[in-house]
Order: structure tokens, then sequence, then C-alpha cells
């Protein structure tokens, strides 16, 4: 049996980390809202990355493929970083 573990990407601000408030990974607004991004399968764990991103910053990226496109690259190169 696999183990799923959530991986959730901020901006570093002055808020606790595991609060339920971070800063959203575009625009550094505080939010509660989460964004899925994408789910990797290896052969002991599933890790859902979830990023907090603001609702204005969601209607952006939905909306603008070529400002989806930036986040994904931007969020991409700092999952392959730090994951």
């Amino acid at each position: 049996m696999k183990i799923i573990k959530n991986v959730y990407l901020y901006r570093d601000s002055h808020l606790p980390e595991q609060g339920w408030l971070q800063s959203c990974f575009r625009c550094y607004t505080i939010t509660s809202r989460l964004y899925s991004f994408k789910t990797i399968e290896n052969k002991k764990k599933i890790y859902q990355f979830k990023i907090y991103m603001c609702p204005s910053c969601q209607k952006k990226i939905k909306n603008d493929d070529d400002e989806y496109n930036k986040f994904s690259n931007r969020a991409n190169k700092y999952i392959d970083g730090n994951y």
C-alpha cells in the first residue's frame, strides 16, 4: 500500500509554517486557498503538490496560457530543486 504525502508550497512570510494562512506562490498575498498542481507517484509514495494561491492568481493562470506556462515552469523548478 502506497503512502499519500501532501506537499504544500507557498512563499516565505511572517506567518507560521503550520498555519492555514500562507503567502500566495505568485504574488505573496495572504490566502487560505489551495491549487492542486500535480501528483507524482513512485514505488513507495504518492506526492500530491498543493500550492497556496489567491483567487486572483488562480483566475489569471486559468484564463491566460502564457501566465499558466510561467507559473508551471516556476513551480516545477521549485519542486525539482527541493523534492
